[in-house]
């Protein structure tokens, strides 16, 4: 499960380097489209769905919305941090994972 992934030009520590292609779990990836982190783009999930060739199961669950944020953009307590939606996150991830266990 990959949740507000690292997918921009952070230089250190992104997805960019890792074989995705080889993955053959389910996959989540969780963004919000509203993430202002220039390090965490939604617009990426889509990307990343793609290199997930070899998972036997691949779902992106896009929220948006949430409160206004307390902190950076790129911190908990803003959207990168499913700020004011956790529960619906929460609830929408053990939904998946129950049936990703079917």
């Amino acid at each position: 499960m990959l949740t507000s992934p690292l997918t921009g030009p952070s230089g250190a520590g992104d997805l960019g380097g890792v074989d995705l292609e080889s993955v053959v779990a389910p996959a989540l990836v969780v963004t919000n489209k509203n993430d202002a982190c220039p390090v965490t783009r939604p617009e990426d999930a889509a990307d990343l769905k793609k290199r997930l060739v070899s998972s036997e199961r691949v779902r992106v669950l896009f929220f948006k919305g949430g409160n206004q944020p307390l902190t950076d953009s790129c911190d908990s307590l803003s959207s990168h941090g499913f700020f004011g939606i956790e529960q619906r996150v929460i609830e929408a991830v053990a939904k998946w994972i129950k049936h990703a266990e079917k």
